[in-house]
């Protein structure tokens, strides 16, 4: 058994969409008969929401005279599902979960691109057999993305002591950076017992440029660099570091 339900509004710079769904599942009366793990699901999605507004920088005074587009999304995505034993040992568990995401993306006169996108989710989780345990997690993560195209000039562009550097074709540049925390612990409702089960924190950073230098051969150098921090244990940090050319030749 399954209900959708979608709508949208359209006000010309924004647009907006919602959705829901429920849905039930559990097998037929003679399965139930011939099964020892037979289960009823229920799933529950409402509101999944998704906001677009588009020329934002009509809003804010000053920069709409560098850009050249603008964009601001966010989406809202919120589920529950309950899941019940029908024959075997009982047991149910139920879980409640949400997660935000904005997005802003930006365009510049001058060839510059800017993403940025962030995100929350949470979720909790709550089962019942011979005992009672709970979950709970979160996550936090952003993101910044930026690209530019660097185009040939006649007059190249100055380097000290070694004259200027020209190019023919143009070089692009595309620079990223992420930053995600996730905590998740666990609670025996039993015995009140709590539990870390990861708690850790990741950066990750990488630079890269592509040039063609002829119509049949291309390059392009990246570097990277990761730190990883686990919080569950002291002074547990990774960090790495990694650079990769490559010549790619067209037949």
């Amino acid at each position: 058994m399954q209900y959708n339900l979608s709508s949208g509004i359209n006000l010309g710079r924004v647009k907006i969409d919602m959705s829901g769904n429920w849905k039930e599942t559990r097998p037929d009366e003679e399965k139930i008969k011939n099964s020892v793990s037979a289960e009823k699901v229920t799933t529950f999605s409402f509101p999944n929401t998704n906001i677009q507004i588009s020329n934002i920088d009509d809003y804010v005074p000053g920069i709409k005279k560098l850009l050249k587009s603008s964009k601001f999304n966010i989406s809202i995505n919120r589920d529950k599902k309950n899941t019940v034993s029908l024959t075997g040992q009982k047991y149910s568990s139920n879980s409640n979960s949400i997660r935000i995401s904005p997005t802003l993306d930006l365009k510049f006169k001058n060839g510059l691109g800017i993403n940025i996108r962030s995100g929350y989710s949470r979720n909790e989780q709550d089962s019942e057999r011979s005992y009672r345990l709970k979950t709970h997690s979160e996550s936090y993560d952003i993101g910044v993305t930026g690209s530019y195209s660097l185009m040939p000039t006649a007059k190249g562009l100055p380097f000290p002591f070694l004259g200027s550097l020209k190019w023919t074709t143009p070089i692009t540049l595309k620079a990223s950076f992420t930053m995600q925390n996730n905590k998740e612990v666990s609670i025996n409702l039993s015995t009140m017992n709590e539990e870390i089960r990861r708690n850790n924190r990741n950066i990750t950073f990488s630079l890269s440029g592509n040039y063609d230098f002829s119509n049949m051969v291309s390059g392009g150098l990246s570097v990277n660099y990761r730190n990883y921090l686990n919080r569950k244990i002291t002074n547990d940090v990774t960090t790495s570091y990694g650079a990769m050319f490559n010549i790619v030749f067209k037949f």
